[in-house]
């Protein structure tokens, strides 16, 4: 589970910038090992269909039939989830850390400067402004320094990020299969009605985060 990620401090040239993380969805479901055991438990009768399948007009032998797969493929999901917020934690904390080590090469008044950026950041919930960001210049000898720290970061951060990049794949492709099981049980209307629906591309109402940061559902 590896691909090649650039950690989220990026020294170029003489400018010393801090480059904006992707946002990432919490994990779904209970953060303890117990939280699959206990969906995969749930009846069938407790488990939500997503709503294109409420469009479709299901039978009740079919209603409980996708019940079961999206418990089957959730129970799934939710320890792929799991383990792709531990690795993306893990990568932010050590960027963290990469973070302020580069910044302990710098004089007052740049770290200053790079301070006040991050915490301004850090207490805003309105992500919009992090677009026109301000670099810092380095001088040679800064820039050598944090090059240098940059190389002793940046395999362990490659790694994490290619576990992280598996992981994103994985759970994109369970909730593929999901569907394409799904169409398993359709009749040929209803896979024409979803196939439809697919194309006029409906999208889930925008998270709560999305309203903060300025971002548009379209």
């Amino acid at each position: 589970m590896r691909t090649q990620c650039q950690p989220s401090v990026v020294i170029s040239g003489f400018m010393f910038m801090l480059a904006v993380a992707p946002n990432v969805a919490p994990a779904q479901g209970n953060s303890n090992r117990g939280g699959a055991s206990a969906q995969s438990a749930a009846s069938s009768s407790e488990v939500a269909l997503p709503p294109w399948v409420e469009k479709l007009n299901l039978a009740s032998q079919q209603q409980q039939q996708a019940r079961a797969i999206v418990r089957d493929y959730d129970s799934k999901v939710v320890a792929a989830w799991q383990q792709f917020t531990e690795c993306y934690q893990q990568t932010i904390k050590i960027e963290a850390v990469l973070l302020t080590a580069i910044e302990d090469n710098l004089n007052d008044s740049q770290r200053n400067q790079a301070r006040d950026l991050r915490r301004k950041t850090a207490q805003s919930e309105n992500f919009s402004s992090a677009a026109a960001i301000t670099p810092i210049t380095l001088t040679s000898e800064q820039e050598a320094a944090a090059d240098k720290i940059n190389a002793k970061y940046l395999s362990r951060l490659r790694s994490l990020n290619r576990d992280i990049t598996a992981l994103h794949n994985r759970l994109v492709s369970l909730e593929a299969d999901k569907i394409v099981e799904i169409e398993k049980i359709l009749t040929k209307p209803q896979i024409q009605k979803l196939s439809e629906i697919r194309q006029e591309a409906p999208l889930p109402p925008a998270p709560a985060i999305n309203t903060r940061i300025g971002t548009k559902n379209e």
